[in-house]
C-alpha cells in the first residue's frame, strides 16, 4: 500500500457471507447469505490512524518491516468510509469534505 487512502480501501472491502461461513438469522435462525463491511457511522471529532509497516514472510516466518514511502494527504475526504456513502445516502461532492486534518509526527 503506497498511502492512507489504499489502507482504508482494503480496511472498508465489502466481504460476502456465502456457503460455510453464511451468516444466521437472528429472527427465523436460517442461514442468509449477507455481505458485511467496515465503515464509520459518524466520524470523531480527532481520528488517530497507527500503521502497521510490517510484513510477515512465510519462507522464514518472521516478520519484516516495510520501508516504502507511505503518503499521507493534508486533507483526508473521509466520504467514501462512511455508513452513508456506501448505503447510497450521501454524495461526494467537491468540497464535501470533514474538518480532518493530518499531523504526522517521525520518532
Amino acid at each position: 500500500m503506497k498511502n492512507i487512502y489504499e489502507s482504508l480501501d482494503e480496511v472498508t472491502i465489502k466481504d460476502t457471507l456465502e456457503g460455510d461461513n453464511m451468516y444466521t438469522c437472528s429472527h427465523c435462525g436460517k442461514k442468509v447469505r449477507a455481505e458485511k463491511r467496515a465503515c464509520f457511522k459518524k466520524l470523531p471529532r480527532i481520528l488517530s490512524f497507527n500503521t502497521m509497516r510490517y510484513t510477515f514472510n512465510m519462507v522464514t516466518m518472521m516478520k519484516e518491516k516495510v520501508n516504502t514511502h507511505f503518503s499521507f494527504p493534508l486533507r483526508l475526504d473521509m466520504t467514501p468510509y462512511t455508513e452513508d456513502f456506501l448505503m447510497g445516502k450521501s454524495d461526494r461532492k467537491e468540497g464535501n469534505f470533514p474538518s480532518l486534518f493530518s499531523y504526522c509526527k517521525s520518532l
